[in-house]
């Protein structure tokens, strides 16, 4: 795998002098890829026998292609050019031929990966056949696509990227040929990180060129013949199994209370109106569209969310609010001084806080639940808290408000507290300082700042209800502001549970780097924690545990404010 960006980089540097389109750019890429070639060999042996192979190359490329005769046909050739396929049927097969003229210079980056010379060439000759079968593909379309302005952007996006989604230090140090599992792992895991972050941009031809790269170096490896269980679709698949769990525990609560509700002569009419159904399709919709649109969650998030959101505001429009405001304000303390927190989170996200399918769950799914419950048992609409008259409506309105207060509550303190902190926090558990960035680390700002957090989604709340529902069936109901102190109650106690449960049950290191990692590793110190849940399942563990015990404790206290 180190071979593959040291390739990648001597590709990248190869056609910026090939182009003459910037030499000091080439100068300082050559410079680079020397260092890299001492850092990984000890030696510049590899660098030294590439760099004196390049007029060899040269040579040998004149005299399989005849360049002038090709820079003729190429005079009138464009994107809309009928003579486009002539072009690359006449000139594709001299490419493939033309790819032996860099044995030599393929020998030299071998010997800089540390790889067997003997079996890491083949596979530098393979990448180079698919490079050139992508450039010939569609009549040269690729070739087209480079032209464009963006795509120079998205090759720095893809450069970039390479950096941010390193493979771990003890994956580096195996040769390619004898990766096992845990290594094939890492390496799918840096894959998706650099897919992530590259399919956001405006030109694919970019991301073609990383998957041809990546597909035939992997080759090389057997990973293709071991049976991977990534440890980030383990760690996905347990929110989902805590959810599938849960429901049909909650949905026999229901039957129960259902058959009470029978015998009790309730016979409520909750056929939902047109408008309702209108309202709550077109808003989840909108929201889902600025939340693609502002890069705040990915494809698989705002699908899943548009559903969670469509139930939350067919119950009530409160909760849908407290969704809107957790969205809004979280992904904004995510993007706020996201300079400072690459200092030392090893999978910071670049400060784009995008959201996928299983943080939607591990951040709504407990409310989303709850909601449901509330829809079926107590039918739509909004309510006042009133646990004399409206004690089920009442119990669900508030454990929806601190589920989301709790996942606002912890975003906050995260996001916020780790950057407006000057001093390192302290671990919950001893009290001892930290590292900023560690699990279960807390501080006096931090602490508040979840409160704050908690306070906005309590405050969200009781604007809508107050809003909302009959100004005679609020008169007649207790008042209604104490919801935006348990909303900071709640926020503050989801970040303390989150932080009690992350500095046991989270691993936390730091590496060799000074970054804080979730995992062992050569070079890494512990902190804290041991490796049995990650980030995401902390989250939704704590938000059920908030959203479980808030109602009783604001049932309890809610006159006594």
């Amino acid at each position: 795998m180190s071979g593959f960006l040291l390739f990648l980089a001597f590709v990248v540097v190869a056609s910026i002098a090939v182009t003459h389109a910037a030499p000091q750019s080439a100068v300082e890429a050559l410079l680079k890829y020397k260092d890299e070639c001492i850092a990984m060999s000890g030696s510049d042996v590899g660098y030294r026998q590439a760099l004196v192979a390049i007029p060899e190359v040269r040579a040998c490329l004149l005299n399989r292609i005849d360049v002038f005769e090709m820079k003729g046909d190429a005079v009138s050739l464009s994107e809309s050019s009928e003579r486009r396929k002539d072009f690359f049927d006449k000139y594709c097969p001299k490419f493939n031929e033309s790819v032996d003229c860099f044995d030599d210079i393929f020998e030299g980056i071998a010997k800089c990966t540390g790889e067997e010379t003997e079996k890491i060439v083949p596979v530098f000759k393979d990448v180079a056949y698919g490079v050139v079968d992508l450039i010939c593909e569609n009549d040269g379309q690729f070739v087209f696509e480079t032209q464009k302005p963006e795509f120079m952007a998205c090759l720095g996006t893809l450069r970039e990227s390479v950096t941010e989604c390193k493979i771990s230090n003890v994956t580096k140090s195996i040769s390619l040929i004898y990766y096992g599992e845990e290594q094939c792992r890492d390496v799918e895991n840096s894959r998706e990180c650099i897919k992530q972050k590259v399919d956001t941009c405006s030109s694919p031809a970019v991301y073609n060129i990383f998957e041809v790269l990546f597909n035939r170096i992997m080759k090389a490896s057997n990973c293709h013949q071991v049976t991977i269980m990534n440890e980030g679709t383990v760690y996905k698949i347990l929110p989902v199994l805590l959810c599938a769990l849960s429901i049909p525990l909650s949905m026999f609560c229901w039957i129960g209370n259902v058959a009470y509700s029978k015998l009790a002569s309730n016979n409520q009419d909750n056929v939902i109106p047109p408008t309702r159904w209108l309202f709550s399709l077109l808003m989840p919709i909108l929201l889902m569209m600025y939340g693609l649109k502002r890069k705040g969650v990915n494809k698989s998030g705002a699908a899943l969310g548009l559903i969670c959101a469509i139930v939350l505001s067919i119950s009530s429009h409160a909760f849908l609010v407290c969704l809107a405001t957790f969205f809004f304000s979280s992904s904004r303390a995510t993007r706020f001084r996201a300079h400072l927190k690459r200092k030392f989170e090893e999978d910071f996200q670049g400060g784009e806080g995008r959201r996928n399918w299983a943080q939607v769950i591990c951040n709504a799914g407990m409310a989303t639940q709850l909601a449901l419950l509330y829809l079926l048992d107590c039918g739509y609409g909004e309510r006042p808290i009133d646990f004399g008259q409206l004690y089920r409506s009442s119990w669900l309105g508030i454990g929806i408000m601190s589920a989301f207060a709790c996942s606002n509550g912890d975003t906050w303190a995260s996001e916020l507290g780790t950057v407006l902190t000057k001093g390192d926090p302290f671990l919950i558990t001893n009290r001892k300082r930290v590292p900023r960035g560690t699990n279960g680390g807390v501080s006096f700002i931090g602490l508040v700042v979840s409160f704050l957090g908690g306070l906005a989604i309590g405050f969200s709340y009781y604007v809508t209800v107050r809003y909302t529902v009959d100004s005679k069936i609020l008169r007649d109901s207790p008042r209604q502001w104490p919801i935006i102190v348990f909303g900071g109650v709640a926020g503050l106690l989801g970040s303390v549970v989150d932080s009690i449960i992350g500095a046991t049950l989270q691993y936390s290191g730091v590496d060799p780097s000074g970054k804080i990692v979730e995992r062992p590793g050569k070079g890494v110190k512990h902190i804290c924690g041991v490796r049995i849940l990650d980030n995401h399942s902390v989250n939704l563990i704590s938000s059920i545990i908030t959203a479980l015990l808030m109602p009783s404790v604001a049932m309890h206290f809610w006159n006594k404010i």
